[in-house]
C-alpha cells in the first residue's frame, strides 16, 4: 500500500483523469499507466514535438509537459477526495544527463514519478524520464499549487474572454510556437509570441483556456536558443539544456499577449547561463527561469 493505493492492481485506466485534474488530450498523452513494485507511477510517453533546436531524445519542454502531468496524476490518485482539483506548476527544477543527447528520436519513452502532499494545497513530485535502456535521462522536481475547482474559478473566471472556436482535430504540441524577435544584441534578446490563441491551450484547463507552463517555458527556451544562435553567429546551432530552475506565479490566458526577455548571465567555455522571463500584457510574470545551456557538439 502507498498513501492508501493498492499497488497490486498494476494497470490504471487513463479515463477519468480529465475529471480529476482538468487535463485531457491532446495535452494529456500519457499511456499505459501503472505502478511498479517500488511505488513509482509509470507511463509511456510519446515523442511528439519536432526537433528544431535541441540534440536530444525529447525536447526539454515536452519532458516537462509529460512529467508534470504524470506527477499530477499521482496526486489525483493519492488525494483522499476524488473530486476535480487543479494542479498548478509554480516551481520546478530540471536536470538532464548525458544519455539524453541523441541525433535520433524514438517514437516513445517511459517516465516515472513519486509524489507527496505537503499540505492540502501543495504537492511535490519527483519525476524521471528514462532512455531506451531504462536509465534516467532527465529528472524533474515540481511543486504544485493544488486548488479546488471552486477556488480556481473564483480566481480565474474573471479573466475569461470571448475566444473563437477551436478546431480540436489539430494537435498544437507537435511543434513549437512561433517567436518574433523584437531586438537582439550580444547581451539580451526581446521577443514576443503575440496573443495567446485558444488552440495553443488545447486540453489544458479548457474552461479558462490557460497556456500550459510547459508551453511558456518552451517559448522561453526557444528564445534562449535564438539568442545563442545570434551570439555564436550560427543559424543552425543546436543545444542541450543541462539544468534549469523555473518559477511560474501566474497563468497566461487566451487573449493575453506574452513577451519574453532573455539576458546573458555567464559564459564558461561552451556552457551558457541565461536568464529568461515571460510576462503578459498585465505586467504579470508567467514564467521565470535561469538555465544552463551548452552547445551540442
Amino acid at each position: 500500500m502507498l498513501n492508501g493505493l493498492n499497488l497490486d492492481s498494476c494497470a490504471i485506466s487513463v479515463e477519468g483523469f480529465e475529471d480529476l485534474i482538468e487535463v485531457k488530450a491532446p495535452y494529456f498523452a500519457l499511456e499505459s499507466l501503472h505502478f511498479d513494485i517500488d511505488g513509482w507511477l509509470i507511463a509511456r510517453v510519446p515523442v511528439q514535438c519536432e526537433n528544431t533546436f535541441e540534440r536530444t531524445l525529447m525536447d526539454v519542454a515536452e519532458i516537462g509537459r509529460h512529467l508534470a502531468i504524470l506527477g499530477s496524476c499521482f496526486g489525483a490518485l493519492a488525494h483522499p477526495l476524488k473530486l476535480r482539483h487543479y494542479y498548478l506548476v509554480w516551481k520546478a527544477d530540471l536536470k538532464t544527463f548525458d544519455n539524453l543527447i541523441s541525433d535520433t528520436r524514438p517514437d516513445y519513452l517511459f517516465a516515472r514519478t513519486k509524489a507527496v502532499f505537503t499540505s492540502k494545497r501543495e504537492l511535490i513530485a519527483e519525476s524521471e524520464l528514462l532512455d531506451t535502456t531504462g536509465e534516467v535521462a532527465a529528472r524533474l522536481n515540481v511543486r504544485y499549487r493544488v486548488m479546488k475547482e471552486k477556488s480556481f474559478h473564483r480566481v480565474y473566471d474573471r479573466y475569461i474572454q470571448d475566444v473563437s472556436p477551436v478546431i480540436e482535430s489539430v494537435n498544437p504540441y507537435g511543434k513549437s510556437i512561433d517567436i518574433k524577435i523584437l531586438s537582439v544584441d550580444d547581451q539580451t534578446l526581446s521577443a514576443t509570441i503575440g496573443q495567446v490563441a485558444p488552440e495553443m491551450c488545447l486540453g489544458h484547463f479548457d474552461r479558462v483556456k490557460a497556456l500550459p507552463v510547459a508551453t511558456s517555458s518552451q517559448c522561453m527556451f526557444k528564445s534562449c536558443c535564438l539568442f545563442l544562435r545570434n551570439l555564436l553567429g550560427e543559424d543552425e546551432a543546436r543545444f542541450v539544456l543541462t539544468s534549469t530552475d523555473l518559477r511560474a506565479d501566474n497563468l497566461a490566458l487566451a487573449g493575453q499577449e506574452v513577451d519574453i526577455k532573455i539576458s546573458l548571465v555567464d559564459v564558461k567555455g561552451d556552457l551558457f547561463t541565461v536568464r529568461s522571463i515571460a510576462t503578459n500584457n498585465h505586467g504579470e510574470a508567467v514564467g521565470e527561469a535561469v538555465s544552463h545551456i551548452k552547445k551540442a557538439s
